[in-house]
C-alpha cells in the first residue's frame, strides 16, 4: 500500500536524526565512542528502513500507473 509504504518511510527517516540529537562528545571515554558508535548505527538502520520503504513505494506507483496504461520513465 502507497499510503503504508509512505507513512513508514516518513517515521524511519524522522527516528535517525532524534537519535542522532542524543550524541556526546567522546573525550577518548572507550564507554561514550561505544555508544556513539550503536547510537550511530541504529540511525543508519533507520535511514536505510526508509529507503526501502520509499523503493517500495516507487514500485506501488509503478504498478498504479501500469494500471491506468500511463509509461512512467524508468529513474535510478
Amino acid at each position: 500500500d502507497l499510503v503504508a509504504h509512505l507513512g513508514e518511510a516518513k517515521a524511519e527517516a524522522n527516528a535517525a536524526p532524534r537519535l542522532v540529537a542524543g550524541l556526546s562528545l567522546d573525550k577518548d571515554d572507550d564507554d561514550s565512542i561505544a555508544e556513539n558508535r550503536r547510537i550511530l548505527l541504529e540511525a543508519r538502520a533507520h535511514i536505510e528502513s526508509a529507503y526501502q520503504a520509499l523503493k517500495a513505494a516507487r514500485e506501488e506507483v509503478r504498478i498504479i500507473l501500469d494500471n491506468l496504461g500511463i509509461k512512467a520513465k524508468v529513474v535510478l
